[in-house]
């Protein structure tokens, strides 16, 4: 049997002393790769910030700008083919006569559903208004100019106010304005006013 000292000298003694001051350098080293979590959310915020403003001026604003630039030109062009078109149906239907400037048909407002919140001009842009024979909806395409609406007849309607009375009946009207020349079609069939022979009273 060994001497009892020799296994007492190959015993490790636990000192307190040490095992704090290892405790001590540890806790240390971990405070000095510890993550900053403020500054980083405070960062991301920043990033997302910069990205969403980054994004709204490529997008909306730029969008909202371009539809700026033909606003005018679309509201004419709706005013102009819808005119065109119940002119030249209720002259075909014998209800209009050219001849005469009183109680011309006509659009007499619209107003435009302006994209918003989009990241590119869409194909076509909503719009309604009123007309002397009634309400009329439709679509606008801003890059090729071309209207598409369906447009009631037989209606009344109050200048400033719009549309009172939804008209008896509806035509599907299409049409253009090009080079300042009105084009339109009313269900598929050109737009074509029709002058009756003058009257005695207009000879």
């Amino acid at each position: 049997m060994p001497p009892l000292s020799s296994e007492r000298g190959s015993m490790t003694r636990f000192d307190p002393n040490a095992a704090a001051r290892a405790q001590n350098q540890r806790q240390q080293a971990a405070g000095r790769f510890s993550l900053n979590w403020g500054m980083i959310i405070g960062i991301a915020v920043v990033l997302l910030a910069t990205i969403g403003i980054g994004l709204f001026l490529a997008g909306p604003k730029r969008v909202w700008s371009q539809w700026e630039k033909i606003g005018d030109k679309a509201h004419y062009d709706v005013i102009d083919v819808v005119s065109r078109a119940l002119q030249a149906h209720l002259s075909q239907m014998g209800e209009y006569n050219p001849r005469k400037a009183r109680n011309t048909p006509q659009a007499q407002d619209v107003m435009f559903f302006r994209p918003s919140f989009v990241m590119s001009m869409p194909e076509t842009v909503d719009f309604k208004g009123s007309s002397t024979e009634g309400p009329f909806k439709g679509k606008y395409h801003p890059a090729t100019g071309e209207v598409e609406a369906d447009v009631d007849i037989g209606g009344t309607s109050v200048a400033g106010l719009g549309a009172v009375h939804k008209g008896s009946s509806a035509i599907k009207v299409t049409g253009r304005v090009k080079e300042g020349k009105v084009s339109a079609e009313v269900n598929g069939k050109d737009a074509v006013i029709v002058f009756p022979p003058k009257s005695d009273d207009e000879k």
